[in-house]
């Protein structure tokens, strides 16, 4: 979360349109406009299965399903309820959010969606260990760098790394046009990118 606004990818595109381009193709499979559509309102901020019914014009049920379809694919995370009435309306945020639309989050939001986040890497990590499948791969990439920087370092930092998701979310979006034309082979892989303001001294050699 933070950093520089409004940085593209290294051909100067929107990482918004690289961002949208993924999760459409993250929820191809279904074929169903509702779930993008879901997506890109859950991006903007914490929505609910009612507000976005309304949007899309289709029965709350059908869209709670779609909702709690992708909740459970770890691409919409719960993050407030609110009593209306003798209900309660169940409000979600994505989990694939730029810099500037984490702005919209409470910082309690954006705590839940970090953890969540977190945990999720740590679990996939850890299955591809016990899997084999980490080590299958000679050209995968782990590192681990510590740095030592400046207000205009960590500006110049979030800049490499907000041009890094829009081009890996690009590729995707590109390898998913491919898959469409032809029928090739696939398999999962798991890309996680972090970049965050220690406590304490920095680490120096």
């Amino acid at each position: 979360m933070g950093g520089t606004k409004n940085v593209g990818d290294p051909e100067g595109k929107d990482p918004r349109e690289a961002k949208r381009a993924y999760e459409a193709q993250m929820v191809r499979s279904a074929a169903h406009p509702v779930r993008v559509k879901a997506l890109s309102m859950m991006a903007e901020g914490p929505t609910s299965p009612k507000e976005i019914a309304k949007a899309v014009g289709k029965p709350i049920g059908n869209v709670a399903y779609h909702v709690h379809a992708l909740e459970k694919a770890g691409m919409a995370l719960l993050v407030e309820e609110k009593k209306r009435g003798g209900a309660v309306e169940h409000f979600y945020i994505a989990t694939t959010i730029l810099d500037e639309e984490s702005e919209n989050l409470s910082a309690g939001q954006r705590r839940m969606l970090t953890q969540m986040t977190l945990q999720r890497v740590i679990v996939d990590a850890a299955s591809a260990v016990e899997a084999g499948t980490w080590e299958a791969r000679l050209d995968n990439h782990l590192t681990r760098v510590p740095l030592y920087l400046d207000e205009e370092g960590w500006r110049e930092m979030t800049d490499i790394y907000k041009r890094c998701l829009a081009a890996v979310l690009d590729a995707q979006a590109r390898c998913a046009e491919r898959l469409d034309r032809e029928a090739k082979p696939v398999f999962s892989a798991m890309a996680a990118m972090l970049l965050f303001e220690m406590s304490g001294e920095p680490e120096r050699d």
